[in-house]
């Protein structure tokens, strides 16, 4: 019976990149995981795809690096629910920011700015 935790013998190539692994990652080629894994993405539906990429790029967390001020985000929010047939994607590019971006806003709760706040901006 082959011992799972020993490398493959498949080549110099393979040995390099899992070398490069961390042991989880590691673990999971050798259980052949990832090949299932791989194989399972063409029966999974279109959303779920979606989301596990998303969750492989954004692994510490959701910082985008181009952030839009408070007034930008609330005219989307009032675009939106002007023309709801506006799509993420084409917000997104009217404003520079990724669909992803758009998304996260819509979804957001509408936060109502304090008085201080109105102040504040009206002294600018």
């Amino acid at each position: 019976m082959p011992n799972p935790f020993t490398m493959p013998s498949s080549g110099l190539i393979f040995r390099g990149f899992i070398r490069g692994l961390n042991y989880q990652s590691r673990n999971l080629i050798h259980h052949g995981f990832i090949q299932k894994m791989y194989y399972a993405m063409d029966s999974m539906p279109d959303w779920k795809k979606q989301k596990l990429a998303l969750k492989k790029k954004v692994q510490g967390g959701w910082n985008p690096k181009k952030k839009l001020p408070l007034d930008s985000m609330n005219e989307i929010r009032q675009l939106k629910k002007d023309d709801p047939s506006l799509t993420c994607s084409v917000l997104g590019n009217l404003y520079g920011v990724s669909p992803e971006s758009i998304r996260r806003i819509l979804k957001a709760s509408n936060r109502v700015p304090t008085e201080r706040e109105l102040k504040r901006k009206q002294q600018r």
